[in-house]
């Protein structure tokens, strides 16, 4: 490889952006919960939740 060459640096952004995924999924759940919790009773909220996380119960919020 050429010392410019641009691969290195795009495969160390491509590594830290999938590093980050993880973060960003738990970041948009708590999200998408708490927007969830708004529109519905505190019941129905509670239902969905649980509904939600017996797919992935290690995803539970």
């Amino acid at each position: 490889m050429k010392p410019d060459d641009p691969l290195p640096a795009l495969v160390a952004s491509i590594d830290q952006l999938v590093a980050l995924a993880p973060h960003a999924a738990r970041a948009a759940r708590g999200l998408f919960d708490a927007f969830r919790a708004e529109q519905f009773s505190d019941s129905q909220a509670l239902y969905l939740t649980a509904a939600s996380t017996q797919d992935n119960p290690l995803e539970a919020p």
